[in-house]
């Protein structure tokens, strides 16, 4: 019985850290998009040191 606890807990570990790596990777693209849009004019810098700024605050 405990040891069927602890593999589940083993298994959400491994859940997690997935949900966490896939975070980071859409995280790293969100970031790259913006820095793109941004360099193209799209997004006006002024907007993303708001962001940047309200981000750094949480």
């Amino acid at each position: 019985m405990f040891e069927m606890l602890k593999f589940k807990k083993a298994q959400l570990g491994i859940i997690e850290a997935k949900f966490l790596f896939i975070g980071l990777i859409i995280g790293l693209i969100a970031g790259v998009l913006l820095v793109v849009l941004s360099a193209k004019g799209v997004i006006p810098l002024g907007f993303l040191k708001t962001m940047a700024c309200g981000a750094a605050k949480k």
